[in-house]
């Protein structure tokens, strides 16, 4: 059985709005939630020329360090060394200023620690 729409009426397109209705954020779904603050990682308040994107670890591993996102972002912008993983190529070791940071390929920094003093 095949069940066809009747033919629409010309009157009554001039109901919709001219706009298209805006898209949707991501992640802004119900039942999702998208906490901000100390606790959760956000960055309240922070200047997005200085803001970093950092993984959780990253972050985490950079607070305990006492390594600041200038500080990696002045090592992502001019760094002494740039290598990529011997496991995984995907990922770029950044190094410079005796700090060692790892992006994906995206960007996105993966892990932050002082270098090792040798």
């Amino acid at each position: 059985m095949l069940f066809l729409a009747p033919p629409s009426d010309p009157s009554a397109e001039d109901s919709y709005p001219e706009a298209p209705p805006s898209p949707r954020q991501r992640g802004s779904g119900p039942g999702r939630r998208r906490a901000s603050g100390p606790s959760s990682g956000g960055r309240s308040g922070a200047n997005p020329a200085t803001a970093v994107r950092m993984t959780r670890g990253a972050r985490r591993s950079a607070t305990d360090f006492g390594i600041s996102d200038a500080d990696v972002a002045s090592v992502l912008a001019s760094p002494a060394r740039v290598t990529a993983e011997e496991d995984n190529p995907d990922r770029t070791r950044f190094s410079g200023g005796g700090l060692t940071v790892v992006t994906g390929a995206d960007g996105t920094v993966l892990h932050v620690s002082r270098r090792r003093r040798s």
